[in-house]
């Protein structure tokens, strides 16, 4: 199976420690966060992870995104940190949230 992290970004290998791995069910779990390789690259446009293009159009796939707002200015971690930490980074200091879900796919047999 190749992974979308296989060609990597503007030509690019993904670096080994973002690599995607194949779950159980086909999809595609990374080890890290992408977003810090794929934020130098001009054409990923700072997506944390393959736009649906990349990541073919043979099912339906659900995303969600998440927003903060944060009554800091600055989030208080240094160096190489984890979502996790980020998150628990943040809690504290979170005065309101959105999220938004949907479905999406380049299959019109699928809608």
């Amino acid at each position: 199976m190749r992974l979308w992290s296989d060609s990597g970004v503007n030509g690019e290998r993904t670096p080994a420690c973002f690599a995607a791995q194949p779950t159980a069910d086909g999809e595609t779990a990374f080890a890290d966060n992408l977003t810090p390789h794929l934020a130098r690259s001009p054409t990923a446009d700072g997506k944390p992870g393959p736009a649906v293009e990349m990541a073919g159009a043979r099912r339906a796939r659900r995303g969600s995104n998440a927003v903060d707002a944060l009554g800091i200015a600055r989030v208080p971690v240094e160096g190489r940190f984890s979502g996790a930490q980020m998150r628990e980074a943040i809690c504290p200091h979170i005065l309101a949230e959105a999220t938004h879900s949907g479905t999406c796919t380049l299959n019109r047999r699928l809608l």
